[in-house]
């Protein structure tokens, strides 16, 4: 009898645990976007490799382009969520007397590691995808793309730490560049599993 409940509790079980996902993407759409891409992408993989390289710019599109559009959204949410705490600031201020400078905690440069690690990941995405047939059987250039990838991932962990304890601005910029190089890095990886 208990054998005959435990199936839909697992099924019940299993369409939670989508639930919870959803739910938490919710107030991010690209990122579920995203995430069915990459499941759709999977499926492809699993059948045949061969497909995957045909439907390179597809996966561009599907996958990366999503993530950009929510990191874009997230910081145009933040963007006026700090322009409305300043207005509100400002209306809380007397408008008699100066404004008196104070120390202000809110960062005011953004990270040049942050731009480095965005702009290496940028570069480095391009460069795998205008690769021809050939170039993913070169080891040299396998090594090459793994070794700039490393150093952008490198780069932009520095500039998230940096953003935590320094008052300066750009995770977002960094953790894209991070996500980014990281992307290109497992399809290097995956394209030298094949070799």
């Amino acid at each position: 009898m208990s054998e005959q409940t435990s199936p839909p509790e697992d099924s019940n079980q299993s369409m939670s645990v989508v639930k919870d996902i959803v739910q938490h993407l919710r107030e991010h759409p690209f990122l579920l976007i995203t995430i069915a891409g990459l499941v759709v992408l999977s499926g492809v993989m699993v059948f045949d490799i061969d497909k995957l390289r045909e439907f390179k710019w597809l996966f561009l599109g599907v996958v990366l382009v999503p993530v950009f559009l929510q990191f874009l959204l997230v910081f145009c949410r933040q963007q006026a969520q700090h322009k409305l705490e300043q207005a509100r600031l400002m209306a809380q201020l007397p408008i008699q007397s100066p404004p008196a400078p104070s120390a202000s905690t809110t960062p005011t440069t953004v990270s040049t590691k942050a731009w480095w690690a965005l702009g290496l990941g940028v570069f480095v995405l391009l460069a795998a995808a205008s690769l021809d047939e050939t170039d993913w059987l070169d080891v040299d250039t396998l090594n090459g793309l793994l070794f700039v990838c490393a150093i952008t991932i490198g780069l932009g962990v520095w500039a998230i730490t940096d953003t935590l304890r320094k008052p300066v601005r750009g995770r977002g910029i960094a953790i894209t560049g991070v996500l980014l190089s990281s992307f290109t890095l497992l399809a290097t990886l995956g394209y030298m599993m094949e070799l």
